[in-house]
């Protein structure tokens, strides 16, 4: 007798891009190669910081250009996520980084079916990323991987809570949460 096929999870797994699937944050990477590249748009950068985080990494992401392939992926995720990919999951990006890296990330690796990312208008962290996953999913409708402390409320949204690098408190919370089923 042969054991029965392995059911498709008809929950989209929503996974974190700083610090989750890659060791770096974007952000950080945008700002160190604008400033090698152009050192005079520190001036300016306050300016588009009173705008809002997101209208400052949307400023970045014009002025750095981002090699995907050289990127610090965290090789158990991502192989995690392959893994989850080829029974069939559906799988999303959702991330605070710029949302032009985000779409040319995904491209770049082939996995995601839906992107959901920052903008000018919209920084999509913490609570804001809890709530637009819950609008497109529903309560309870998705699974998340993340990283850190920004990332509680949307683990407390979710069905389940998958932790990857996070610091020791930051896992005590996510498992106090009760939904945390597997941590890197």
């Amino acid at each position: 007798m042969t054991a029965p096929a392995e059911t498709i999870d008809r929950v989209p797994l929503c996974v974190d891009l700083d610090g989750t699937l890659i060791a770096t944050d974007l952000l950080w990477v945008s700002l160190c190669q604008v400033l090698r590249r152009a050192p005079w748009l520190i001036l300016k950068m306050p300016f588009w910081w009173r705008r809002g985080r997101g209208y400052l990494k949307a400023e970045l992401a014009r002025r750095a250009r981002l090699d995907y392939a050289r990127l610090p992926y965290r090789g158990e995720v991502l192989a995690f996520l392959r893994a989850e990919r080829a029974r069939g999951r559906r799988l999303a990006l959702v991330t605070g980084s710029h949302e032009s890296y985000a779409r040319e990330l995904a491209a770049t690796l082939g996995l995601f079916e839906d992107v959901l990312a920052t903008t000018a208008e919209l920084n999509v962290t913490g609570r804001r990323k809890a709530a637009l996953l819950v609008a497109r999913y529903g309560p309870r409708g998705f699974d998340y991987i993340g990283n850190s402390r920004v990332d509680l409320p949307v683990w407390a949204a979710a069905r389940r809570a998958l932790v990857a690098h996070a610091p020791a408190w930051v896992r005590a919370r996510a498992r106090a949460q009760g939904n945390v089923e597997r941590e890197w």
